[in-house]
């Protein structure tokens, strides 16, 4: 996931005061970070840009992202941090979802995790090569400052922190997440992070 941004950021100050369309956790973070988090819906988001009525968005990745054209109106994309892949999900009525046979329920949950994985794999096929051709219509490719990483880093750990306070269910899930990110993150710096960087 990335944003796209009308003027470049080289500071945390730049992102003081910034208009952006960004909704739930990421927006409260950026909002921590002096941004004022607008929510949109997709179709207004381009011309809410063009006009600047927001000076940035978030939005899926560059494969969706050149179809809506953000690249016209704000030429500075930034790896974001907010959020780090698309996902797909099936909700069901607990209470209906157990009067299904067994049978329909296994169906189900192979389906749904095959279209999510199938989704996945897809959207990483095609964000490659539009990342390529963004590069060619004059797109500013950019990471965020360290000062802009550290304050996001900060924030975020306050935001949970509120949550957490709030919803035990919200700590819970947020423990979980932060102790597999650990094991995630020293698995893929010895598998596939040093296959790519040696390559």
């Amino acid at each position: 996931m990335g944003a796209w941004f009308r003027k470049p950021i080289n500071s945390l100050k730049d992102m003081q005061g910034l208009k952006m369309r960004i909704p739930g956790l990421g927006g409260e973070v950026f909002s921590k970070m002096g941004v004022n988090p607008i929510l949109l819906p997709a179709g207004e988001i381009y011309t809410s840009l063009e006009r600047g009525v927001i000076d940035a968005t978030e939005w899926v990745g560059p494969a969706l992202d050149i179809k809506m054209g953000f690249y016209k109106v704000a030429p500075y994309y930034y790896s974001g941090w907010h959020e780090p892949g698309s996902i797909l999900e099936l909700t069901f009525n607990k209470h209906s979802w157990s009067k299904l046979a067994f049978e329909h329920q296994a169906i189900i949950e192979v389906c749904a995790s095959e279209m999510n994985s199938n989704m996945t794999s897809e959207f990483h096929h095609d964000n490659i090569f539009a990342l390529e051709k963004l590069k060619g219509l004059g797109v500013t490719l950019g990471y965020f400052p360290k000062d802009v990483n550290d304050a996001g880093k900060k924030a975020l750990k306050e935001v949970i922190q509120e949550q957490s306070a709030k919803n035990s269910d919200f700590k819970k899930v947020a423990n979980s997440i932060e102790n597999y990110l650990k094991l995630s993150k020293a698995w893929s710096d010895v598998s596939l992070g040093h296959f790519l960087n040696e390559r």
